[in-house]
């Protein structure tokens, strides 16, 4: 029990620690970033699946699968609490007509608990929903810069799960997603004086949208014994489409560059009133409803936890 509480404590004081998700993708200057994968490194290791539901494991694409019998048949004891983080590092080589670059990052993918209670099975935790980070230039005529375009940020998914073992070989399970974060992006357009050089001042154009939204998923999980060394597995889940809320905040900056550092300062700042252009908060569907589902037959294999 001691062990179990130490857990909680421990996933309790990860959460309030968890940094936004980071990446370094062009591609992720469009819309909300690009999409995180949505699982464990047990979902990836199996290109993908969210079918299996175990005894030690904590499948984040099914909350059904959170719901089971409380009493294991291995020595009677109680399933586990579970507790479970993952992390990554990516090197990425860019290539283009004018050349090439290697980008890093190093991030941190998801945060959950997962707690039994009876056939009842609930689970909380965190994980990345979108990530933005780039920072991309263009030339002028002449070969020197012309527009630099950088953001960051990107849209997270707090949840709160709960299953429920209805029968030996189904469960059900429902999530609910509180969606949040933020994206912030800049814009500076180069100045040249007629010699081409840089203008001491340069303007900078800065957004910044606080992103929110409500979310759900639901899902059913059965398995069955076809023989004494053969399982089937199968899970469908349904996502109903939902919203976000965005307020977005605008400002223009007078800037210096530092030419050997590339360090901007601020020299002055005036805030945008998007109010008058009903900017200021808007909302938009954050996806389509969707339906998956997906089967498997596997070689039994007993795993119990402790």
């Amino acid at each position: 029990m001691i062990k179990k509480l130490v857990l909680v404590f421990i996933a309790l004081f990860a959460i309030q620690s968890y940094a936004q998700e980071t990446t370094a993708s062009p591609y992720s200057f469009y819309g909300i970033g690009t999409l995180k994968f949505k699982g464990s490194v047990e979902n990836k290791s199996m290109g993908g699946l969210s079918i299996y539901k175990d005894s030690i494991h904590i499948n984040f694409r099914n909350p059904a699968t959170y719901g089971g019998m409380n009493i294991e048949t291995f020595q009677n004891e109680s399933r586990p609490v579970k507790f479970t983080v993952g992390g990554s590092h990516t090197s990425t080589e860019l290539k283009s007509d004018f050349g090439s670059d290697r980008v890093k990052a190093s991030t941190f993918d998801y945060l959950a608990l997962s707690i039994p209670v009876g056939k009842f099975g609930f689970g909380f935790g965190l994980l990345p929903y979108t990530a933005v980070g780039y920072r991309l230039e263009t030339n002028n005529d002449a070969g020197n810069i012309g527009t630099r375009f950088r953001g960051e940020g990107g849209l997270n998914k707090a949840f709160l799960s709960a299953g429920y073992q209805i029968t030996n070989e189904l469960s059900a399970g429902i999530d609910a997603n509180y969606n949040f974060g933020n994206i912030q992006n800049s814009t500076i357009q180069f100045n040249y004086n007629g010699q081409n050089e840089p203008l001491q001042t340069q303007s900078r154009e800065n957004n910044r949208s606080d992103l929110s939204g409500v979310s759900l998923n639901i899902g059913l999980h059965y398995q069955r014994m076809l023989t004494d060394k053969l399982e089937l597995q199968s899970s469908v889940t349904y996502a109903p489409s939902s919203n976000l809320t965005s307020k977005n905040q605008r400002s223009f900056s007078s800037i210096i560059i530092n030419a050997s550092t590339g360090s901007e300062s601020v020299v002055e700042t005036m805030e945008a009133d998007l109010s008058a252009s009903r900017f200021e908060r808007n909302k938009f569907n954050l996806a389509i409803k969707n339906l998956v589902w997906s089967g498997n037959r596997t070689t039994k294999k007993m795993v119990y936890g402790g």
